[in-house]
């Protein structure tokens, strides 16, 4: 009789173990499917050869690189997670990675995706059914899912799901047998009725929520339109001024003793002053505001260039200028 205390005692510690060794294993194969997106468990290692996990390596590289994950991983560690569908969630929870996770213990096969499975499943049980060896298999469910994959930019609309690709599925349907519970009906109408107050409440808050942006865009509009119209009443007005400065050198540079350098600077004021001119007509975003704006910037600054240098050549006196 006393051996029967300890074994139950030594039974008890098993169990109480066995969650904690699941645990442990979704972590550790998080950390090798992170590293590798072909990981084949040491206990698993007579299914699939370095070589052929290799050659499964580069088809992802091909096909998807960077969204699909492939473990390979032995009954043992299935079982102690309670199935491939825990130990898959619990992976993929742990690898944060969007895309595919897709587990294989024995016949039985998991796959776990970020974007709506329905795409993917189908494939990847025909091509799970149609070939012979887990090299092939693996190669062709790769080949699948690239081809259902619909890109990063499905993860942040798309469902994604967890379910089974082959092997072995527990039944979809149960029959349970009706059970009566005096005053559920009252129960189930005053929930209803909360459930109705709430949803008002929520959608009076969404509304309020989507006046007040819409509110807030239109002063944005408001405040965008008046700065781009004071952008471009100063750069109109420095259009006009630089202008003018053109007029004035027209003379000083049509003098045969003009410095050549101020001629220049001067052709090249005027060409930037009429560039300006014509952005200025088409500026009706910040954008075009800015670009026309810099153009009188740089008329400007030729301009003065162009009359300094003009007026070191040309004569003071206005008998000098005849």
């Amino acid at each position: 009789m006393r051996g029967r205390p300890a074994a139950l005692a030594l039974l008890l510690v098993l169990i109480a173990a066995a969650p904690a060794h699941a645990a442990d294993d979704a972590t550790r194969l998080a950390a090798a499917l992170r590293r590798d997106p072909v990981h084949v468990d040491p206990g698993a290692r007579g299914r699939l050869s370095p070589a052929a996990a290799g050659q499964v390596r580069l088809r992802i590289v091909r096909r998807d690189i960077g969204r699909v994950r492939i473990g390979v991983v032995s009954r043992a560690t299935e079982r102690r997670a309670g199935g491939l569908e825990p130990l898959a969630n619990a992976i993929a929870a742990r690898l944060q990675r969007p895309g595919t996770l897709l587990l294989v213990a024995g016949r039985d096969w998991w796959l776990n995706t970020s974007f709506a499975p329905g795409r993917a499943i189908g494939r990847v049980q025909r091509a799970a059914n149609s070939r012979h060896g887990l090299e092939s298999q693996l190669l062709a469910a790769v080949d699948a899912i690239g081809r259902a994959d619909p890109g990063p930019g499905a993860d942040p609309t798309d469902a994604g799901g967890s379910v089974p690709a082959t092997g072995s599925d527990p039944a979809r349907s149960v029959t349970v047998p009706a059970i009566t519970v005096p005053g559920v009906r009252e129960v189930a109408e005053g929930a209803k009725t909360g459930l109705i107050l709430l949803g008002g409440a929520f959608l009076a808050a969404v509304l309020a929520a989507v006046a007040w942006l819409a509110v807030r865009s239109l002063r944005a509009r408001r405040e965008a339109h008046e700065a781009l119209s004071d952008t471009l009443a100063d750069a109109r007005s420095e259009h006009v001024a630089v202008g003018e400065t053109l007029t004035d050198l027209d003379l000083d540079e049509e003098m045969p003793n003009a410095d050549p350098a101020g001629k220049d600077c001067y052709a090249r004021a005027l060409d930037l002053y009429d560039r300006a001119g014509q952005a200025l007509q088409r500026a009706d975003t910040p954008r075009r505001a800015r670009r026309a704006t810099e153009l009188v910037a740089a008329a400007r600054a030729q301009a003065d260039r162009a009359q300094a240098l003009l007026a070191r050549s040309t004569p003071e006196s206005p008998e000098a200028r005849r």
